[in-house]
């Protein structure tokens, strides 16, 4: 994309706040070492917005977030990271862009096959680079807006997910967006992790097949030579009336009706097994990411925790068994991994992770080429967030190609965008299959 400006600065907590070290909990330290990333759109607003008001009030949401500022720091024994809160400050970029709102948002109307709009690879351009500086000292939150020429604005904000869940960016977010409305924060954030640590001394009680616990710590880097097959993503809408019929296909008769999320997951990882054609005798995996804040109750997690709380869902079955099977029966799978992440069952895997020498050793087990890693957002007031300029016009992540991620994104006007990235050969197996989408 050509950028006719684009500058950068370090913005700092307003009012400095005192240097402190935040000991991240287990949860933090087995996350991956990732931006967890929004994007959104606006339309031309009448009242453009104001770089110098914008930064002031990420100033002080920095200083009411310490940790979103501040920057890893390795303990010395070597048991995992915690963040260093020393005012050290953010990257704010802001870039002119000759780019429009529809070159963007590559709209996709009339195509049956997918939302209204899909991934871009411009989208990639609009976001900073983090993984540019190889170093542990660079910064944990990188922002960027960017004016189109048609007058439209794009934000995307980033944090590393050691330091927040998508939960705790979604807060953040709406926190900054209040300031810069000259709002109070309305959900000021509960800081201490104590209450995120494991027992001492750690007892896990249950099994975590949703772990892979190393013997040593692994290495996930690819080859240089290795060349992945072209990957792609693509955006499909599943409305409110979609949802339904789905959840009325998943509910059994005999139990209690499954939840939309569930009925909407099961859907997804039958038709993607069956586009990836995988051997019917294969054990393939679904893990997807459960939101503990209310779920744990002895005791409670503080109102507003401001950290990871993203414990894992689990399913396994043949790759026959997911493809041929009624949705319900797969649903039902799902609703099991989820009823399964209790209060007992979350302290018991933070207590797995601090049994083991390092943090490091261990990692989601749905990582395999046949298996299905699937995260819901559904429930983030992305359409609420306003700098001042109006609501945004659509909602997604900068990032266009991936695979074995599915990514559940609120609908403006209802219902579920789902981004769902496979292999490109897949992703054709997968839009020509008439009974995945649309739904009937």
């Amino acid at each position: 994309m050509e950028f006719t400006l684009k500058r950068q600065e370090i913005v700092l907590p307003l009012p400095p706040v005192a240097p402190h070290v935040v000991t991240l909990s287990e949860n933090d330290q087995i996350m991956p070492p990732l931006y967890t990333s929004f994007v959104y759109f606006f339309s031309p607003p009448s009242n453009p917005p104001q770089s110098a008001s914008l930064t002031l009030a990420l100033a002080r949401a920095l200083a009411a977030f310490p940790p979103v500022g501040g920057r890893l720091k390795a303990r010395s024994n070597g048991t995992g990271m915690d963040v260093e809160c020393h005012n050290q400050g953010v990257v704010f970029v802001e870039a002119h862009a000759a780019a429009t709102l529809d070159q963007l948002l590559n709209t996709g109307k009339g195509d049956v096959r997918g939302g209204m709009y899909q991934p871009s690879p411009l989208w990639t351009s609009l976001a900073p680079n983090p993984y540019e500086d190889q170093s542990l000292d660079k910064p944990l939150l990188y922002t960027q807006l960017t004016r189109l020429a048609c007058g439209g604005v794009v934000v995307v904000v980033m944090l590393h997910h050691l330091v927040a869940d998508g939960a705790g960016l979604s807060h953040f977010v709406a926190s900054w967006a209040e300031l810069a409305r000259e709002h109070p924060i309305t959900a000021p954030p509960h800081l201490d992790r104590a209450c995120m640590q494991a027992r001492t001394p750690p007892c896990p009680s249950f099994d975590h097949p949703e772990y892979i616990v190393h013997q040593t710590i692994p290495s996930f880097s690819l080859s240089a030579t290795a060349q992945p097959p072209p990957m792609t993503s693509r955006i499909f809408e599943f409305l409110p009336q979609d949802i339904a019929t789905l959840k009325e296909r998943a509910s059994k008769a005999d139990s209690n009706p499954v939840t939309g999320f569930q009925a909407l997951a099961a859907h997804i990882w039958k038709h993607a097994t069956k586009a990836r054609a995988i051997e019917s005798s294969q054990e393939v995996k679904l893990g997807w990411a459960v939101d503990g804040r209310k779920r744990f109750d002895n005791p409670a997690l503080p109102t507003n925790y401001f950290g990871n709380v993203n414990f894992y869902g689990y399913a396994e079955a043949t790759a026959g068994e997911v493809a041929a099977q009624p949705l319900r029966d797969v649903a039902a799978r799902v609703a099991s991994g989820t009823q399964r992440v209790t209060d007992a069952y979350m302290r018991s895997a933070l207590d797995l992770v601090a049994s083991q020498a390092s943090p490091a050793l261990v990692t989601g087990s749905f990582v395999g080429a046949a298996d299905l890693a699937l995260t819901s957002w559904t429930h983030f007031p992305a359409y609420d967030v306003d700098w001042g300029w109006g609501r945004p016009v659509f909602f997604g992540v900068p990032v266009c190609a991936f695979t074995g991620l599915a990514v559940l994104l609120p609908h403006p006007r209802g219902g579920v965008n789902a981004l769902v990235g496979m292999f490109q050969s897949h992703m054709d197996a997968l839009l020509s299959d008439s009974d995945f989408y649309p739904v009937e």
